[in-house]
């Protein structure tokens, strides 16, 4: 008979002799290529201070421990030995919210199996209410719950949707992080960051319910510590892309457990967009691909470009345009304030101080801004402005999960309805972000998008392929 214990993890004494076969079976099942290390050898660069693969088995003594989410592989591979399971998974006091949330029906589904099988990941498209999932899980579940995040931006979110949505004050909810180390009776956010730096026994027993937010992270080394940690009776996350371009989404599960609902595009109220396309003429000649995007955000052609497509679409909209570079977002940010003196343009990006991104955002939520510069990864995972009907790439994307996230922003619904636009500036002749367009162009499809091409000479927009959808020229122009 083997023991095994469930706690933060799953523990099997060795001394109960597993074949070899079967302990090959974990550790090959739960040892990754390490993607950063791979990346070295690739460019050339030192790797001996590197590990070559990522383990998510441990042996410590004569315990063999790997992680939870491997549960039901796990089960399945030792189904026909005799086992005896010790359930130490954390249940709490039960605790009260005050939920004042709507849910749509594949919402719904979504709730019943988080609480269901209280292992495992919601998938939902950018903009189809994640959060709102997640919160009414809190809760239906009672307990105890701390919500883990990798933003400020995106703690601040979760904060103010608990308030509007669990009838939670400020003062109630606990903050782990962005300067605070308090933990709330009902409800905590904690920023991975600081929950990596602190002493995690001091929280592990305080927490029945622990939910991972853009859980595509998990497979960093800080997440997969903290989100591990904890033995909470619910550990479930939340990802609007959880495939991964290095490949190791196969962590994610084996962490934080399989995929319980995924969201079905046709079944969100999102919007979906129409994409703009405009040829540069930028032809840089620099063969690694730091120097090229160097020269592409300083090619003067192709930034007035930009700049003329934003002013052709931007006016009486709401409008993020988004850059890889703080130095392309100063550049931008002072063309298009000469180019649209009637418009207001601000910047946002992790060099301005914590007071001037507060205030930025402040003001974007008000309305008060009408166009805004940022990073694409503040785009990607710190932006709830559902406002937003333009979305300008002002350099290149290939990750389809990255181009998802951006388009999400654009895509949410709002009363009243909007006609989101996403500008794309394709560098045809710059060999080494050629392919970029060409993977963007298949994700926007997957997101049921229509493509036009700007038509050089006349300025008229000619459709990829298909005919024309409902939405003219006079309505793109707002």
């Amino acid at each position: 008979m083997y023991t095994i214990v469930i706690d933060e993890a799953i523990r099997c004494r060795l001394d109960e002799q597993f074949s070899n076969d079967i302990l090959q079976t974990f550790f090959s099942e739960l040892t990754f290529d390490n993607p950063v290390y791979q990346r070295a050898l690739k460019m050339g660069y030192q790797a001996r201070s590197l590990e070559p693969t990522i383990n998510l088995w441990e042996i410590r003594g004569s315990e063999l421990i790997l992680p939870r989410g491997y549960g039901k592989r796990f089960q399945s591979i030792i189904r026909d030995l005799g086992k005896n399971f010790k359930d130490h998974r954390m249940d709490l006091s039960s605790v009260e919210f005050q939920s004042k949330i709507s849910l749509r029906p594949y919402q719904q589904k979504a709730v019943q199996r988080l609480i269901e099988q209280k292992q495992g990941g919601y998938v939902a498209p950018c903009g189809s209410g994640k959060t709102i999932v997640g919160l009414e899980t809190v809760a239906l579940a009672g307990q105890p719950a701390l919500v883990i995040v990798h933003t400020k931006e995106l703690a601040h979110q979760w904060r103010d949707q608990a308030i509007t949505y669990l009838g939670l004050s400020q003062n109630e909810i606990g903050m782990v992080g962005d300067g605070k180390m308090t933990v709330g009776g009902r409800l905590t956010i904690g920023l991975v960051q600081t929950l990596a730096k602190v002493d995690l026994n001091a929280l592990r027993g305080k927490f029945g319910l622990v939910l991972l937010d853009e859980a595509h992270h998990v497979p960093a080394k800080t997440f997969h510590k903290v989100f591990g940690a904890f033995p909470a009776r619910y550990r479930l996350w939340l990802s609007a892309t959880p495939g991964r371009a290095d490949g190791l989404e196969s962590m994610l599960y084996a962490v934080g457990g399989p995929i319980l609902y995924a969201a079905k595009q046709k079944d969100t109220p999102i919007v979906y967009p129409c994409v703009i396309v405009s040829e540069t003429q930028a032809t840089p000649t620099i063969a690694d691909y730091a120097g090229t995007l160097t020269s592409l955000v300083k090619d003067k052609d192709r930034n007035r470009l930009i700049v003329e497509t934003i002013g052709r679409y931007a006016k009486r909209h709401y409008t993020l345009v988004l850059s890889d570079r703080v130095v392309h977002l100063n550049t931008l940010l002072r063309m298009i304030r000469e180019s649209l003196p009637g418009m207001k343009v601000e910047v946002l990006h992790g060099q301005l101080s914590k007071r001037e991104r507060e205030t930025v955002m402040a003001r974007m939520q008000a309305k008060e801004i009408d166009i805004l510069v940022a990073t694409i990864q503040l785009a990607k995972e710190g932006l709830d402005l559902p406002h937003l009907d333009r979305v300008a790439l002002a350099t290149p994307i290939r990750s389809d999960s990255t181009v998802k996230q951006v388009l999400g922003r654009v895509m949410r619904p709002v009363k009243g309805g909007k006609s989101p636009l996403v500008l794309d500036f394709w560098d045809r002749e710059c060999v080494l972000v050629r392919s970029q367009f060409l993977a963007r162009q298949k994700t926007y499809r997957s997101l049921h998008a229509k493509i036009y091409f700007n038509e050089k000479k006349t300025g008229k927009m000619l459709p990829q392929s298909g005919t024309l959808p409902h939405t003219n020229d006079s309505q793109l122009l707002g």
